[in-house]
Order: C-alpha cells, then sequence, then structure tokens
C-alpha cells in the first residue's frame, strides 16, 4: 500500500509540522510505501520521495488518484473544511492531522497531543500516539545539569522586555535560548551566561534538554519533546492550537503553566524549581509503531 503525507515547512509553516509527519512517515515506512506531497522543499533524507504540490484541494484529489496513493495524510490549516466530506472527494481515504477540535469528515483524526486523555475510535491521540522524534525515547539523565534555564523562542518582539528583565534578575545564572533562526543577532541583553543555538537538530536539542535543570516552552510540538525526555517545564502558549495543549497538560512537579509569558516574572515558580520531578511513563517505540501501524492497516473498517 501507498500513504501520501500533504505538508509544508516554511516561514509561515512552522517546523513542528514537518517533524510530527517525517516520525509518522518513519513509523509507518515498515510497511508501506511513504510519498510526500509539498509546496515547498522538505529537509527528507533520500528514503522518501517528495513531490512537488500545491495547497489546492481539487489538485490534491486529482494527483492522489492518479497517482494509486491509498491513504492520504493531510498536515496543513489551509486544507481544513469542516464542511468539505473528505471520505467522499477523495479517492485514498483520508487522515487528517487536527490541533483544532474541528468536526471533520474523513476516516481517521490524529490529534498531537501527548498530553489529551480523549477517546474516540478514529482519533489518534495521547501519550498512545506520540510523534515526537524517536531520540527522546532515550530519556538522558544528567547529574549536574549545565543550564539552570533553557528557552525556546520562536519569535521576539513580545518577548524582549520580559527577557531582559528575566536575564538581569538570573544574572548568575546560567541560560540556554534555542531559536530556529538567528532572532538574537541584533540583541543586547545584561547577561554574561547566555549560549545561543540556531535551528539546530533534534540530537542536539536532546543534549541541551538533557542538560538542563529547567525548560520554559511554548506549548507546542517542543514542549511534548520536553516532556518524553522526562524534563521539568514552565509551559506557556502563543495561540490558539498551543491552547489546546497546554489546557490539557498537567499542572504537576513536572510542569509549572503560566498563563503567559509575561508572568515568567512573577516568580510564582519557585517552589515548582525545588521540587523532584516525576518519572512519566512513556510507551515502548515498538509499542507505538505497532498501534499507528495497526490503526492504518484497519481504516477501511472504521
Amino acid at each position: 500500500m501507498k500513504i501520501g503525507i500533504k505538508v509544508d515547512y516554511n516561514e509561515n509553516v512552522g517546523l513542528g509540522h514537518f517533524k510530527r509527519c517525517y516520525t509518522l512517515a518513519k513509523l509507518l515506512a515498515e510497511k508501506y510505501q511513504i510519498v510526500f506531497f509539498s509546496n515547498d522543499r522538505l529537509p527528507l533524507k533520500s528514503e522518501f520521495k517528495l513531490v512537488k504540490a500545491s495547497n489546492d484541494l481539487n489538485f490534491l484529489i486529482e494527483i492522489t488518484s492518479d497517482m494509486k496513493i491509498d491513504i492520504i495524510v493531510l498536515d496543513h490549516y489551509d486544507l481544513l473544511v469542516q464542511k468539505f466530506n473528505y471520505t467522499k472527494m477523495f479517492t485514498p481515504q483520508v487522515v487528517i492531522f487536527d490541533d483544532f477540535n474541528l468536526k471533520l469528515k474523513c476516516k481517521l483524526i490524529i490529534r498531537h497531543n501527548v498530553f489529551s486523555k480523549q477517546r474516540e475510535r478514529n482519533i489518534l491521540t495521547g501519550i498512545k500516539y506520540p510523534l515526537t522524534a524517536n531520540i527522546f525515547f532515550e530519556r538522558k539523565a544528567i547529574k549536574s545539569p549545565k543550564y539552570d534555564f533553557t528557552f525556546y523562542i520562536s519569535e521576539i518582539e513580545n518577548k524582549r522586555e520580559i527577557l531582559n528583565i528575566f536575564f538581569s534578575k538570573n544574572y548568575d545564572k546560567k541560560i540556554c535560548i534555542l531559536s530556529r533562526a538567528n532572532l538574537f543577532k541584533k540583541e543586547k541583553f545584561d547577561s554574561r551566561n547566555l549560549d545561543f543555538f540556531y535551528n539546530i537538530e533534534s540530537r542536539q536539542i536532546l543534549e541541551i534538554f538533557s542538560n538542563s535543570k529547567i525548560l520554559v516552552l511554548p506549548a507546542s510540538v517542543i514542549s511534548q519533546e520536553g516532556y518524553m525526555n522526562n524534563n521539568k517545564m514552565i509551559l506557556y502558549y502563543e495561540s490558539e492550537n498551543q491552547r489546546k495543549i497546554f489546557d490539557a497538560s498537567p499542572n504537576d512537579s513536572n510542569i509549572f503553566k503560566l498563563d503567559s509569558f509575561e508572568n515568567l516574572l512573577l516568580k510564582e515558580y519557585d517552589d515548582f524549581i525545588l521540587t523532584k520531578k516525576d518519572l512519566i511513563y512513556v510507551p515502548t517505540l515498538d509499542k507505538i509503531q505497532s498501534d499507528f501501524i495497526k490503526k492504518f492497516s484497519l481504516i477501511n473498517k472504521i
């Protein structure tokens, strides 16, 4: 059987969409032939074919039929249309990534949220169906982490002043900043203990996470990677799709939830930092792969 995956990655579409689709492809490749469709040049390795495809539904309907695709996976917000009958219009069976809890007419829905407790037959979500990169299951433990805080910053405009105050108040702390672009090239922060890393791969992210006492992250794909790595995290959200992950995440010894990034300065999390973290249960990679393959193989019966 042949599975097509439609996803883009550019300045408007974050890396998280591609990362989860690539992880899904790796899980399914043992049984299925995988083809990626995109309007962009994806950072794919040679094991997967890439076909140029726009974000027009009619074009996708035609090309997936011509290429005899059995299942098409859609991960693009422009392709989420509640009144569109995907099951009726597409020749292949349709699987959709849905970050907004929409009512979509398709065979399977993937809601990439490891915190979710939702249980429905045609919805793949929660800790049973994580799509974080495989290396985050290694759970490296370092007795004396290098960094007191590690931030992931996707944009700087609304955070500049808050970060500067935070760095000044934590002048003696070792702090790491991760970003997909060099957002801080022209910034001058009042701290001598800052390290910056831009556009780094999952292996490097894992090394930094494992070397960090506290992560400060948006409730996106990267926060789920931190969770799978059993990190302590201060979590906030910046968009409506992140709000779904934020709301589902627990307030416990591993996660402290901020209503907004501005509340980072309130220091309400002092006790949380000192609390010993719990060991979080995650299924094995073999079990995750088996569950995904089983769901896709039974898609005609859903």
